[in-house]
């Protein structure tokens, strides 16, 4: 059998590579091409199983005997030491070199006399190893062999990347399609704005760190005219965070009308207790919850492992006071308590995932440092959940590590809110204007039937007392304000009158600004749980200010 010229031979062998597109192929054709070129009995190619695996060998032989391909270990054999060094070897007397590694447990009728080991190099990095053994011409491989064979190698790398990266892309692909499919499961167990309950309003951010991640929010009825709301946050990242999520979301839903039966406390109590039987050991998962009672007027907070929400209070954001708990699922021997307040006690109220806060930008700072600060400083309520994450993503555009997923929750009450502030002059008219406005403050917080009456009756009674002995029956300035505390309503009326100047014809009144006074001041104090009179200090003016509890002890 003549030797093929080596030139017509790699042209041939170039043509036959950029053709093939099956790995298998490829390699059988290049074992093949290689024997012919090199004129050899037998050729062998050794490539990586894994970075830092065994070599796995294909030859000629191997594919003329069928069979599952030999391994040469890490480091071991010639092959090895090619593969480790990037350094060609040529070796006349294969049986005499210490190197040589014969694969155990297979008998290979072939006897290596003579060898040429090239690396497969891709820049600096050597992806394989590929041998020639046994010249046909002569008893070792000569300079022109060497020549062609690393011609031949380089065409071999190339082709090797070439077919390794198409099947990168794939495998790309493919998991691109696989995450973007989770990621449309695990949004579906999300709420829809759609679903939202006439009396409150949601505005939810989300971003995950992945394509998929383990932070939720939701919002669900709970019984006649309840709520339940809240963030979650499963601890790591990936498909098994959101395999968690999706187990806790879907218990959240499961089981929000159990809170008809049950408090905040209790509820997230046995929620705890379930998943501390379905979450693995060492998983668990940080929420905060809202239960907005809108019958009672009431809203329960309850923080687990994550920070407490904030609450529009008086024109700024305000961290609400409530309990520290652990996070859900780490044990079945926690008691979670609730927080109670005043539904009317915020406009609105924010929640958020340790993400926002924690996320770092490429000076080293966080965005929960200063600009989360002042952006809650700057903000109002209805478009915070714009301002901040359209300042988070800012933060972070530049080198930044979004190392968690970020979930933003706003819940707004839309309840159509009375009057804070009335002035006028104080007249029979004006206490039918302020009597109204306190029914309808009474309505807003939960007062109904007597205890509503109670309030506005004593309301009538308190600017009876201003008309008659601050003002002597003569119309006068009056400022009244309304507003709710973390427990109570709280009634305030200004005025500008002396109540210790006497009447005309009446005697000099009591140094006390309360006067003594029949049902009057009955109604006032079964009203009220505190009624407090204030005087300015030049005795120009003064302040009453009525407190009506609206949460029990």
């Amino acid at each position: 059998m003549a030797r093929p010229d080596p030139n017509e031979a790699l042209i041939d062998v170039a043509r036959g590579l950029s053709s093939a597109k099956d790995v298998e192929e490829l390699l059988d054709q290049i074992l093949s091409k290689a024997k012919d070129v090199m004129f050899c009995e037998a050729c062998s190619i050794l490539l990586p199983e894994r970075p830092g695996g065994d070599l796995i060998i294909r030859s000629t032989l191997s594919a003329e005997e069928g069979g599952e391909p030999l391994r040469v270990p890490p480091g071991k054999g010639i092959a090895g030491e090619v593969f480790e060094t990037g350094e060609m070897l040529n070796i006349a007397d294969v049986q005499g070199d210490p190197r040589h590694y014969p694969p155990p447990g297979r008998r290979i009728d072939l006897e290596a006399r003579a060898m040429l080991t090239i690396p497969l190099v891709d820049g600096g990095r050597c992806i394989g190893v590929l041998q020639a053994i046994n010249p046909r011409g002569g008893p070792s491989f000569v300079d022109e062999d060497i020549h062609t064979f690393q011609t031949f190698g380089s065409l071999i790398a190339v082709t090797l990347m070439r077919i390794q990266a198409q099947r990168a892309a794939v495998r790309d692909a493919e998991l691109r399609r696989e995450q973007s499919f989770a990621r449309e499961i695990q949004l579906s167990y999300l709420p829809s704005p759609a679903d939202m309950p006439p009396a409150l309003q949601f505005s939810p951010y989300y971003r995950s760190a992945g394509e998929v991640g383990g932070d939720f929010y939701f919002w669900h009825p709970a019984g006649d005219r309840r709520v339940i709301a809240g963030i979650g946050d499963v601890c790591g990242k990936g498909l098994p965070a959101a395999l968690d999520m999706v187990r806790a979301s879907t218990l959240i839903a499961a089981r929000a009308q159990n809170l008809a039966a049950a408090t905040l406390g209790e509820w997230v109590t046995d929620l705890n207790r379930e998943l501390c039987r379905l979450m693995a050991p060492g998983r668990f998962t940080a929420a905060t919850f809202l239960l907005a009672d809108l019958q009672a007027a009431t809203i329960s907070v309850l923080a687990a492992g994550q920070t407490p929400p904030l609450a529009f209070r008086g024109g700024a954001w305000e961290s609400v006071g409530c309990r520290a708990h652990p996070p859900l699922a780490i044990s079945e021997a926690v008691a979670y308590r609730a927080s109670h307040f005043p539904l009317a006690m915020a406009r609105s109220w924010l929640l958020y995932s340790d993400g926002l806060p924690e996320l770092r930008g490429a000076d080293g700072s966080y965005f929960g440092d200063a600009e989360f600060p002042r952006l809650l400083a700057a903000s109002g309520e209805r478009h915070i959940i714009e301002s901040l994450s359209a300042a988070w993503r800012g933060f972070g555009a530049e080198g930044a590590e979004y190392e968690d997923d970020c979930t933003l929750l706003l819940m707004r009450d839309a309840r159509l809110r009375p009057q804070p502030v009335y002035e006028a002059m104080l007249t029979p008219e004006a206490t039918r204007d302020v009597r109204a406005i306190a029914a309808q403050w009474c309505e807003i917080c939960g007062l109904r039937g007597k205890a509503a009456d109670l309030v506005v009756l004593g309301c009538d009674e308190a600017l009876s007392n201003i008309f008659r002995h601050a003002y002597c029956r003569e119309p006068g300035p009056l400022r009244a304000l309304f507003s709710v505390g973390e427990s109570d309503l709280e009634i305030a009326f200004h005025h500008e009158g002396d109540p210790h100047r006497p009447c005309p014809g009446e005697a000099i009144p009591a140094p006390c600004p309360e006067r003594a006074g029949g049902m009057g001041q009955h109604v006032m104090r079964e009203a009220f749980d505190s009624i407090d009179y204030e005087s300015e200090s030049d005795g120009a003016g003064g302040r009453v200010l009525l407190r009506k509890r609206l949460l029990d002890e």
